[in-house]
Formats: structure tokens, C-alpha cells, sequence
């Protein structure tokens, strides 16, 4: 799908919109395409021109979401930096974090972005010489704190700035679970220096 026509790029945003709007708001499960058409002021066939359906739909939504916010990490200087950078996007938009928060845990949008946490912990650390069920073990508690923390973060957006809540990440999540199961890979320690 090409999206340098700007009514393309229009239309694509105003569906994406919609979707996060309808998401945050019924949830995933009630959403319907004749209604997010509606919604987004777009006839049926505009919508089929461009989606199969609202899964996918979603899953491009989603990759938006994640390509706008690793652009932004990939100017960070340390881990530190790079969350900040997390935790400012998802205060930025508020919305699309309440999306992702409303999709069912077992989703595949759900699902990737649980993998690519996976990958970002296993590119910057190497597991210790111990048991390997350890490993599995640190990753299951990170992914599974990743969301609790996401959900606990959307309730106290105000209260917190988005370094506090970064560093809190990294302190009780990361370094926590990463402290026992890894240590840090050497060409992740060189990219800070």
C-alpha cells in the first residue's frame, strides 16, 4: 500500500485514529468495521480498499506505533535515555497506550510487542552460566511486570514525569530480573561510551 498520496496518508490516519478512539473506549472486541467507518466519516469499500479487516486494521496500526516510538529510542544515549523516551511517548499519547491495554493479553498485537521486549533484553544481555529455566523465568517476569507497570503507569500518568517512571522501570523491572538470569553484553555497553 503506498502512502505517499496525501489522501491515502488521510485516509489512513483518520482509520487509525478511529480504531484507537473506538479501542480506548468500547474495547477491541466491539468494535465493527461498519461502525469505525461511520465513525471515521470513510464509506466500506475505502476501509476494503485498504484492510482485509480490523485485524489488520490494527496490526498496522500497531507497527506504526512501534516504528514512531523506536525512531525515537534510537537517538537515546543510555538505557536510561531510552526509557525516558518510552515512558514520554506513551504520556504523549495516552490513547494509543489505552489501546494497547485493551487488547486481549493472548493478541498477536499484544504478542509483539512482548517479542520485541524479549529481543531489546537478549541484544543488550547474555544469559549467566546457570540454570537456563532461569532465563525463561527473568524474561516471563519482565514481560509479565512490563504490563502491570504499562497499566499501573496509565493510572498515574499525572502523578509521575516520565523519568521517575523510567527509572522505576528499570530499577524493579529490568535490573531486578536481569540481575540474576544475565549479565550485559559487551557491544551494548560499547554503543554508550
Amino acid at each position: 500500500m503506498s502512502t505517499k498520496d496525501p489522501r491515502i496518508k488521510r485516509t489512513l490516519k483518520l482509520l487509525s485514529d478511529t480504531l484507537i478512539d473506538m479501542v480506548s473506549s468500547i474495547g477491541y472486541e466491539l468494535v465493527q468495521v461498519s461502525d469505525l467507518v461511520i465513525k471515521a466519516g470513510i464509506s466500506k469499500s475505502t476501509f476494503y480498499r485498504h484492510f482485509l479487516d480490523k485485524d489488520n486494521l490494527l496490526k498496522y496500526v500497531m507497527s506504526e506505533i512501534m516504528r514512531n516510538l523506536i525512531k525515537r529510542m534510537l537517538s537515546a544515549r543510555s538505557e536510561l535515555e531510552e526509557a525516558i523516551v518510552c515512558f514520554q511517548y506513551l504520556r504523549d499519547h495516552p490513547k494509543q497506550l489505552r489501546l494497547y491495554l485493551n487488547l486481549p493479553l493472548n493478541s498477536p498485537p499484544r504478542q509483539v510487542f512482548r517479542d520485541a521486549i524479549t529481543q531489546l533484553v537478549l541484544e543488550r544481555y547474555q544469559p549467566l552460566d546457570t540454570d537456563p529455566q532461569l532465563k525463561d523465568m527473568a524474561i516471563n517476569h519482565i514481560l509479565a511486570s512490563t504490563d502491570a507497570f504499562l497499566e499501573w503507569y496509565r493510572d498515574n500518568l499525572d502523578d509521575y514525569s516520565p523519568e521517575e517512571a523510567a527509572r522505576m522501570y528499570l530499577d524493579i523491572i529490568i535490573r531486578a530480573a536481569v540481575r540474576v538470569a544475565f549479565e550485559p553484553r559487551e557491544e551494548w555497553l560499547r554503543r554508550f561510551e
